[in-house]
């Protein structure tokens, strides 16, 4: 976000978010807020990436960000939309069709900027929710309701979105919707390190739903090697992704670019940030077996990983050379990073 306070407080008001909203979303208090769009407070860093986080591309599409274009769902129609899935819907559909438009969401999510994703996914969460009451469509929902939070993280309204997808996997009845969609979630808490005590309770109740091995169950236990990394525990962390490499032997699932599949690239990707958390040199290695079969498309990953080698040198003590490292790659994306890099930076800069 460009200027001062005074863009934070026009941007705000564009989006049709008050000052009491903002306050409650971005855990600051109004007063707070109030002073620093006044111009009566310094805007840090952190002031301007909460805005960006819960304002999303509606700062965007008015130019009050650098880099960025796309649509906006306003605050109003994401809450309209999360209050209709408590509701019964009416229509009919194709189940094959919304089968197909989750697994388009999936492979779009790896390539464009999840933003970009909000209006057209609001829109189809919204016809979802019309439609009949069957367990089938509860678990299209799952996947989509889950795509949706992964629009916003680290945000509190991401956590109500995730929520929203595990009661959706829970009314599908399908026991392969509950541990993917329990596994996700929690690797997603995990990953993102917000909430990595949630992270270890959805990821074991992933793996006993089924002894089956899946993507959900690979999911599961890399979440638990975050969660255990966030705690400063090497060696469970270094089983549960030894675990999640077994299974991955066992699944056998040739999808490389969708949200939704979890080939060797995305779990030694996620082990490298792990590593990087505990300051071990692992990272980098785990980050030369993710590159060696990422599919070239997809760029952004490699910044991911070359982020988590700058967090292992902060963690390892070298925080002015890690810093220098995180910016001079995000620097390579010219203002297009998402959400999930930029709070990955913030990471960083924290220490």
């Amino acid at each position: 976000m460009t200027g001062d306070g005074a863009t934070l407080r026009t941007a705000r008001l564009a989006a049709g978010v008050s000052l009491k909203e903002m306050a409650a979303l971005t855990f600051y208090s109004e007063s707070l807020l109030s002073r620093v769009e006044r111009g009566l407070r310094t805007l840090t860093p952190e002031i301007r990436f909460r805005y960006e986080q819960v304002l999303g591309d509606a700062v965007y599409r008015r130019e009050l960000l650098t880099g960025a274009a796309g649509a906006v769902v306003p605050l109003a129609l994401s809450s309209h939309i999360l209050k209709s899935f408590q509701e019964p819907g009416t229509a009919q559909t194709s189940l094959d069709d919304w089968r197909g438009k989750a697994a388009a969401y999936g492979r779009e999510y790896m390539r464009v900027p999840a933003a970009e994703l909000q209006t057209r996914l609001a829109a189809d969460l919204i016809d979802l929710q019309r439609q009949s009451e069957s367990p089938a469509l509860w678990g299209v929902a799952a996947y989509l309701l889950n795509t949706y939070g992964k629009t916003m993280p680290g945000s509190e309204r991401a956590l109500g979105w995730y929520g929203a997808a595990l009661s959706a996997s829970d009314r599908s009845g399908d026991t392969a919707v509950r541990v993917w969609t329990r596994g996700r979630v929690a690797l997603q808490l995990g990953y993102e390190g917000s909430d990595p005590a949630q992270a270890r309770v959805l990821a074991r109740q992933a793996l006993a739903l089924s002894d089956k091995p899946s993507t959900g169950k690979i999911n599961a236990h890399t979440a638990i090697a975050h969660a255990a990394a966030l705690d400063g525990n090497t060696a469970e962390c270094e089983e549960q992704l030894t675990l999640a490499w077994r299974t991955f032997d066992k699944v056998n699932d040739s999808e490389q670019i969708s949200d939704h599949a979890i080939p060797g690239w995305r779990i030694a990707t996620s082990a490298s940030l792990a590593y990087a958390r505990l300051g071990s040199g692992k990272t980098i290695r785990a980050g030369q077996t993710a590159a060696e079969t990422r599919p070239g498309e997809l760029p952004r990953f490699g910044v991911h990983t070359d982020l988590h080698a700058a967090l292992m040198m902060v963690k390892a003590g070298d925080r002015a050379g890690g810093v220098a490292h995180a910016r001079q790659s995000m620097a390579s994306l010219r203002g297009k990073a998402s959400l999930s890099l930029q709070l990955l930076l913030s990471e960083i800069e924290r220490g």
